[in-house]
């Protein structure tokens, strides 16, 4: 889901302005210091959060979140690492 500075969520026009991607893999050129992304897909809105359809990753995989949260704001990384597949909870009885 996407929040604000104060933990809140996003309210829906909030959230039609985010401009996202997932980066999968990247290269660092210590030359030019820069970074390219190799694989780079579009994180789009979808009921309050935000999904992109990815490739097959091996364990455990890494990735960063690249974000706009307004269309003239600055971009911001998030980096995940998932040692495993996350499970959705059983129902208890």
């Amino acid at each position: 889901y996407l929040y604000d500075d104060y933990g809140k969520p996003l309210p829906p026009e909030a959230v039609r302005q985010v401009e996202a991607r997932i980066v999968t893999r990247e290269t660092f050129d210590s030359a030019t210091r820069t970074t390219h992304e190799a694989d780079a897909r579009p994180l789009t809105p979808a009921n309050g959060y935000l999904e992109a359809r990815v490739d097959p990753l091996t364990l455990p995989a890494q990735f960063a979140a690249k974000v706009k949260f307004r269309k003239d704001g600055p971009e911001y990384r998030f980096d995940f690492s998932f040692a495993e597949f996350t499970r959705e909870p059983t129902a208890q009885r």
